[in-house]
């Protein structure tokens, strides 16, 4: 009982605090419609501004709301719309800034027309509904447009793409041509060098010095540690030559070195083991087998360098 008391006590005085910090309002403000239900005769405490958007409204709408005890409105919702969505939440933003009074009971209910101008007709409403759909079936015409253009852009592109691939095609029929001849050329170089080696075949029969071919690098590593896989190379004559040196580097510090290069298919299978070397050197090592290959390469305290070289 004391209890319930001192709560009566404490409400009535901040009842009074309250109406006395606040300066009421008395009526409401200027485009907004009377509040209508169980809370038109409590005292309205705070009006908020009235949004631009609101007031150039053509049409009211209502806008049903809860007060609770303290004088806080919530659980606001449309019940007749002005037709624009957004306008409505504005509306309903506008509506929950509002603040009443104090008051004993709880969750009294009202309604507001925002802003104080007529509330549009069913007919009024049939007649917005349509225009709305009228501007969206324009957009979606103008949209249609587009697409219909953009479809004509891609069918002029699909029609370049076409010539340009008859043309690819065209130009590839004359490189197959070009290689066929390429071809045939190179079976015609073949033909002269073995020509030219069993001349070269005579001359030493003959006691004549051989003629000297000069040969070409194809493949090249440098390096100081351990190539397990170099890149595959491609010889068509025998023999070639693989030549290699190795010379100190900082981690020398008079250690003994090692160079090893060995000679593998491009199944692994080892065909030789071209270079196996303690200390610093160079050398040449020649390889009586054409096909694909690459080397292995694996060294201890030297730099190395290895070519592979084949004559012309």
């Amino acid at each position: 009982m004391k209890r319930k008391q001192c709560f009566l006590v404490t409400l009535i005085i901040s009842t009074a605090f309250t109406s006395w910090c606040i300066c009421a309002t008395n009526g409401t403000p200027e485009g907004v419609g009377a509040i209508e239900g169980q809370v038109e005769k409590r005292k309205v405490v705070h009006w908020p501004k009235l949004p631009e958007s609101l007031q150039q409204m053509k049409y009211g709408m209502v806008i049903r709301f809860t007060v609770k005890q303290r004088g806080d409105v919530f659980r606001v919702e449309v019940k007749k719309t002005s037709g624009s969505a957004e306008l409505d939440k504005v509306a309903m933003a506008y509506v929950k800034q509002i603040r009443f009074e104090p008051s004993f009971l709880i969750g009294q209910g009202g309604q507001i027309i925002i802003p104080d101008k007529p509330l549009m007709s069913p007919k009024q409403k049939l007649e917005n509904k349509l225009k709305g759909l009228q501007l969206d079936l324009d957009d979606k015409i103008g949209e249609l447009k587009i697409l219909k253009l953009e479809v004509k852009n891609l069918e002029e592109f699909f029609v370049t793409v076409k010539r340009e691939n008859e043309g690819l095609k065209t130009t590839n029929k004359g490189l197959r041509v070009e290689n066929r001849e390429l071809e045939a050329e190179n079976r015609e170089l073949k033909a002269e060098n073995k020509e030219l080696k069993a001349d070269n075949m005579r001359l030493k029969r003959h006691g004549a010095k051989s003629q000297q071919v000069d040969s070409f690098v194809i493949a090249s590593w440098t390096g100081s540690g351990i190539i397990e896989r170099t890149s595959s190379f491609r010889v068509n004559k025998v023999p070639w030559t693989i030549v290699w040196s190795s010379f100190p580097n900082a981690d020398t510090n008079k250690r003994t070195s090692t160079l090893n290069v060995s000679v593998h298919e491009q199944n692994g299978d080892l065909v030789n083991i071209a270079v196996d070397n303690l200390n610093y050197g160079s050398g040449l090592v020649h390889v009586n087998k054409t096909g694909t290959f690459y080397l292995s390469i694996s060294s201890l305290f030297t730099n190395w360098r290895v070519r592979v070289l084949e004559d012309k």
